[in-house]
């Protein structure tokens, strides 16, 4: 079984990564899917957590 990761989510306001930094990781992955989190920093759980479970779901789903 393989498993291939394509989807990023990142936060807006993330000192730890910036957005920047993620949008060149996701350039990197064949077909990638870059969510970033206008309202988050470090922690999108905390910050956004509808938002993010909302994300998962649709990748759980998501279909190419």
């Amino acid at each position: 079984m393989t498993i291939t990761l394509n989807h990023t989510i990142v936060p807006a306001h993330d000192w730890i990564c910036p957005p920047e930094f993620s949008s060149e990781i996701a350039k990197a992955i064949p077909n990638a899917d870059l969510r970033i989190f206008e309202n988050s920093g470090h922690l999108i759980r905390a910050d956004e957590k509808e938002a993010l479970l909302d994300a998962i779901a649709g990748f759980l789903v998501y279909k190419r």
